[in-house]
């Protein structure tokens, strides 16, 4: 896991029925953070893509979103390269809603930054 930022947000989840079919569910959102080697700020878009594990009963939990979107805006002040940002991204909501699959995109629009663009998968 990468570096722990403590957050006065709480990211919030749903139980919901999702017994037919194969769901993904996909969200993206704008992003600032302070780069922790030249200490300048950077900003773009996180991309976050997952398919929720479904239990027996045909349930799943869910990420939801306005509470996530907040907890991005907190990280505002974060000291983080952009590489930990998307690790910290995607570790924070495998361990919220524990997906089937998970993927991160991470993409890095700063007028000091080279444009990057980073993918974090899990399993």
């Amino acid at each position: 896991m990468g570096p722990e930022i403590i957050s006065m947000v709480s990211i919030e989840t749903a139980r919901a029925e999702l017994s037919r079919g194969s769901t993904v569910i996909s969200f993206e959102a704008p992003f600032e953070a302070i780069c922790s080697i030249p200490r300048k700020p950077y900003g773009g878009t996180i991309t976050v893509t997952y398919t929720p594990a479904v239990d027996s009963q045909g349930y799943a939990t869910l990420l939801e979103w306005n509470s996530f979107a907040a907890w991005l805006q907190e990280l505002r002040s974060a000291m983080l390269l952009a590489e930990e940002m998307a690790h910290l991204v995607a570790d924070t909501v495998w361990i919220k809603v524990v997906p089937e699959s998970l993927r991160v995109e991470l993409e890095v629009h700063s007028a000091f930054h080279l444009p990057v663009r980073i993918e974090v998968s899990l399993p």
